[in-house]
C-alpha cells in the first residue's frame, strides 16, 4: 500500500512538472490590434489592413502574448520608415523565443 502512494505521489509530482514546464516555455502572440481593428493572423504573419491615406509612421498597437511571455521591440511602429515589423517573443522561462511579422496592407 505504501509504494502505491509513493509511485502515485511520483506521477503526480512528475504530471505537475510536465505542464508547468510547458507553459513557460509559451511563446506565441495571441492578438494584434490597433484601437478595435483586429489584425489576421495566418501562420507567424499578422496582417491589418489600413485605408491608402492612413498614417502608418506612427502606429501604436496593442499585442497580447502568451502568459508570462515578453516581446521585442516595443512600439509605436513606423511601417512607413521601416515597412514590416519582425517582433521576436521570448517565453516566460527564457528558454524559447519565435519571430513574427507585422504586415500592413493597404
Amino acid at each position: 500500500m505504501k509504494t502505491k502512494k509513493l509511485l502515485l505521489s511520483a506521477i503526480v509530482i512528475f504530471a505537475v512538472s510536465i505542464t508547468g514546464c510547458s507553459k513557460s516555455d509559451e511563446c506565441d502572440i495571441l492578438s494584434v490590434k490597433d484601437g478595435d481593428k483586429v489584425w489576421a493572423k495566418k501562420g507567424t504573419d499578422f496582417e491589418g489592413t489600413y485605408a491608402k491615406d492612413d498614417n502608418l509612421s506612427n502606429v501604436n498597437l496593442t499585442i497580447k502574448v502568451s502568459s508570462g511571455a515578453t516581446y521585442a521591440p516595443k512600439g509605436p511602429y513606423n511601417f512607413v520608415k521601416d515597412g514590416n515589423i519582425t517582433l521576436t517573443v521570448t517565453s516566460k522561462s527564457g528558454k524559447k523565443t519565435q519571430k513574427f511579422n507585422l504586415k500592413p496592407k493597404t
